[in-house]
């Protein structure tokens, strides 16, 4: 998307305004030859505009994909939701609900639990256009990392993953650009099958000692260090380089 640095100059020859945004729609841009700023003219009561600088705003979207029980307004999910609004992120929290009870222990149950979140997931996110996005970045939450995985999969998409606390069956479709974060004490998913698909996979692994599948371990003060050391490799995994992010993969 182009966006300009402008001056708004009066019939005067006043500047009357002066702003960084997207370039408006009346606004038709006259490059000249030489140094300079480029030149341009708007209706209305503007005589001219001086551009300055022209630059590109990335559209960047994320998807929040929480678990059976843990929604987007607990830690890991609430506060990757914080940070990447503040780093200009489009966020959409896919909510899903319905889920039978007594799941985890079930493999039957658990995959009945991601057949219907994966099709409540189709249903929320229908409406996106994933060719206009320049980025995209899914966030699962242990049956969530299994729904954005498949989802990714399913439609083919060219994005990140970051997998939270991950049910083993998510690695089946986990992209090979993904992180994953887990609890060497959570009881959703063994320890050593998860080392192993990582290892398979080439998957960067984090792994928190004595943590459950909260990915918390019952001291406070550790867990809030905790959270605060996970944001922040987050943080650091999604302003790698994203090149060949975006859309879907042809």
């Amino acid at each position: 998307m182009r966006a300009l640095k402008y001056d708004f100059v009066t019939a005067e020859g006043l500047t009357a305004v002066r702003s960084a945004k997207i370039c408006p729609d009346d606004l038709t841009v006259h490059k000249d030859e030489g140094p300079g700023p480029v030149r341009a003219r708007a209706m209305g009561m503007f005589r001219r505009v001086l551009v300055y600088e022209e630059y590109s705003v990335m559209k960047k979207i994320a998807c929040l994909f929480p678990g059976i029980g843990y929604t987007c307004d607990k830690p890991l999910l609430y506060y990757s939701w914080k940070m990447l609004k503040g780093l200009g992120w489009e966020i959409v929290p896919v909510e899903y609900s319905g889920f039978p009870s007594g799941v985890k222990g079930n493999a039957e149950k658990m995959q009945q639990c991601a057949h219907m979140a994966l099709e409540q997931a189709e249903e929320i996110l229908q409406e996106i256009d994933w060719n206009e996005y320049d980025e995209i970045l899914f966030i699962g939450k242990s049956v969530g990392t299994v729904v954005c995985a498949a989802y990714a999969k399913r439609h083919r998409l060219r994005c990140r993953q970051v997998l939270f606390t991950p049910v083993e069956a998510a690695f089946g479709f986990a992209g090979r650009d993904s992180i994953v974060f887990h609890g060497t004490a959570d009881p959703w998913a063994d320890t050593k099958a998860v080392e192993i698909w990582c290892k398979e996979l080439n998957l960067p692994l984090y792994e928190t000692e004595g943590a459950n599948h909260s990915l918390e371990t019952g001291d406070v003060d550790a867990d809030i260090k905790e959270i605060r050391s996970v944001m922040k490799t987050v943080r650091k995994y999604i302003q790698h380089s994203t090149a060949g992010t975006g859309g879907p993969d042809e």
